[in-house]
């Protein structure tokens, strides 16, 4: 994906080593903390970059942008909160509810 977006970052001579775990552990839903990259592999890099090209990248920027549209779409996504302001609860679970 960053051969797509930010092709200038891709630091190519570096393919050869872009290579780590096949995945990241999966966490329950709607828990998340930040771990480096560099704590989960050494080479910083999750799967195997070296099979990466930007067609590919191209294919998966579009997979994401029509999963998120496909979110944004769906009414019974969207709830007012607090303040009147919306929340996509397909990406932010269930409202915290006191009392």
């Amino acid at each position: 994906m960053m051969m797509v977006v930010a092709p200038g970052t891709v630091r190519r001579e570096k393919l050869t080593e872009a290579h780590g775990p096949p995945h990241w552990t999966p966490q329950p839903a709607g828990v998340a903390r930040y771990v480096s990259f560099r704590d989960a592999t050494a080479s910083g890099v999750i799967g195997d970059a070296r099979r990466a090209n930007a067609q590919k990248g191209e294919q998966l920027v579009a997979a994401v942008r029509d999963a998120i549209v496909a979110i944004l779409r769906d009414p019974a996504n969207l709830e007012l909160r607090y303040g009147g302001h919306i929340a996509i609860t397909a990406l932010t679970g269930p409202p915290c509810r006191e009392g």
